[in-house]
């Protein structure tokens, strides 16, 4: 699909799947609003604006891929799509906060958003490596030391650390994220204030 125009699939409830051509820019308003059996959206490189509404209403949505080139995000266009977990993007968290996000995105602000392509990485960080080299190491020692320190210190003390920082590290870049579209939203508003 090369083109897209408002309202071409508006409340299609049976369409599950979409795939985008090269040649596609931008989704237009309304244009997969009601979409309830699109379950995934992945947005190809180039496009650079989501129109109004455009999925809103699409309930049955877990994950969207979002191009680096993305510039724009039009009112309500992920709005209703509740099951909304995880965004891909493209792009580097500073990117993301340059996003010109319109109002009523809440599902896709507070989603768990993944930066620079980054996938499913936690399942690559507790790594073999740190279980394996210990037990390597002790069996030279295992007359005395092997039966107490395995069970006891040395295993539920690396598991943890491991963890911790990377857990930390995703939950205050999403904190981020969140204060800096608070702080988008508000200055939104005083605009709005300040022209009345």
């Amino acid at each position: 699909m090369d083109f897209i125009d408002k309202y071409t699939f508006s409340c299609c409830k049976e369409l599950s799947e979409v795939k985008f051509g090269s040649g596609v820019t931008s989704i237009p308003e309304q244009a997969f609003y009601g979409c309830r059996s699109l379950k995934k959206v992945e947005l190809p490189e180039g496009i650079t604006s989501i129109g109004a509404s455009a999925f809103e209403g699409c309930k049955g949505i877990t994950s969207v891929t979002i191009p680096a080139s993305l510039t724009y995000v039009g009112g309500d266009a992920f709005y209703g799509c509740t099951r909304l977990k995880d965004v891909y993007y493209a792009g580097s968290e500073d990117d993301w906060a340059e996003i010109d996000m319109q109002k009523y995105n809440y599902e896709l602000i507070y989603a768990n958003v993944r930066f620079n392509g980054e996938t499913d990485d936690p399942i690559e960080e507790p790594t073999t490596e740190e279980p394996s080299t210990e037990p390597v190491s002790e069996p030279g020692s295992e007359p005395v030391t092997d039966p107490v320190t395995e069970p006891t210190t040395e295993t539920p003390a690396t598991e943890p650390t491991a963890t911790e920082p990377a857990t930390e590290q995703k939950e205050i870049a999403s904190i981020l994220t969140i204060l800096a579209n608070l702080i988008r939203a508000i200055a939104y508003f005083l605009s709005v204030i300040t022209r009345i």
